[in-house]
């Protein structure tokens, strides 16, 4: 019996490799008809170890060192403003041609696609919603939101004011000292995007200790600040991972999202039930979570709406 065990394992695996090479032959053949249909030139070529694990590690190293933009942006000068090459398992395509730019946002926006992996990625924090869908889900999502953007709301500067006074007051006082903005802009763009989604600020300005990391917490729970952070910094650590981004999941994780989703599934039963709440927003005063619950009553649906938006707000 053992030896057809092993004869089926072998015949399982040829099978498997000849599927994936026929794969590769079909959509190499694909690309190219396309490509001399199209008038396409070859891109340049980033050079690639096997499997990409090199770039890979470059790729993290950049990251941990805080100037990944600048290791991105190095490869064009190098390589070309369009480039291929391989990142750890997969075929990576990098471009700053103005006119491929345009074709993928623009002229020919329905041939190109976030994908799967993508989805399942950000699943967990995100839900579905604009950053996470394709076709018919992302027109869908982009339908029910887009008239929640008039000119009138995004350019209500005055709601403004108040976070921009708590951030200038955050500011040290002495000359010439020097000072890191990023987590007050964080804190910043956080404040004034619940206040503008949810009817209320969180107010991480106020924080007695400015720590949107959530790092060396003393062990107490994440603020909502903290935790909407940290789930962020896993999602970009899990994409560098691409299909293998599963790897990636401790429980700091999955309790920074619960209380992230803890949070705005709160605002979302008051949006539902007005009566629940504390205290109504002034008069006139327009909270995107309310319009979008005159239009929907899937408490799910309103919060990955929501949490979609918080995110383009961070």
């Amino acid at each position: 019996m053992e030896l057809p065990v092993k004869f089926l394992l072998l015949l399982a695996t040829v099978l498997y490799l000849l599927l994936k090479l026929t794969a590769y032959l079909l959509i190499t053949h694909q690309n190219r008809i396309f490509a001399k249909s199209h008038n396409c030139l070859p891109p340049g070529r980033l050079p690639s170890s096997f499997l990409g694990l090199s770039n890979w590690v470059r790729l993290t190293r950049a990251a941990k060192r805080g100037d990944i933009l600048d290791h991105i942006v190095s490869r064009y000068p190098i390589h070309g403003n369009t480039w291929k090459g391989r990142i750890l398992f997969g075929t990576s395509i990098g471009t700053i041609e103005p006119e491929n730019i345009k074709t993928i946002l623009a002229t020919s926006f329905k041939d190109f696609g976030l994908g799967s992996e993508r989805h399942d990625n950000f699943y967990p924090l995100l839900g579905d919603g604009i950053f996470t869908l394709d076709g018919a889900g992302w027109e869908h999502s982009r339908a029910n939101l887009r008239p929640q953007f008039s000119r009138e709301q995004v350019s209500d500067v005055e709601a403004l004011e108040l976070h921009v006074q708590r951030l200038m007051n955050r500011l040290p006082e002495g000359d010439g000292e020097v000072v890191d903005l990023q987590p007050l802009f964080y804190c910043l763009t956080l404040d004034s995007a619940t206040e503008f989604l949810l009817g209320e600020s969180v107010d991480s300005l106020l924080s007695p200790e400015l720590n949107p990391t959530g790092a060396a917490s003393g062990g107490k729970e994440m603020s909502f600040a903290q935790a909407f952070n940290v789930s962020q910094a896993y999602l970009v650590q899990r994409s560098r991972l691409r299909g293998l981004y599963w790897i990636i999941n401790p429980k700091r994780f999955r309790d920074a999202n619960a209380i992230v989703h803890r949070l705005i599934d709160r605002y979302v039963d008051m949006a539902l039930h007005p009566e629940k709440r504390a205290k109504k927003a002034p008069e006139g005063k327009y909270v995107f979570l309310d319009a979008i619950a005159a239009e929907t009553k899937d408490p799910k649906y309103l919060r990955d709406q929501t949490l979609n938006i918080l995110l383009a707000g961070r």
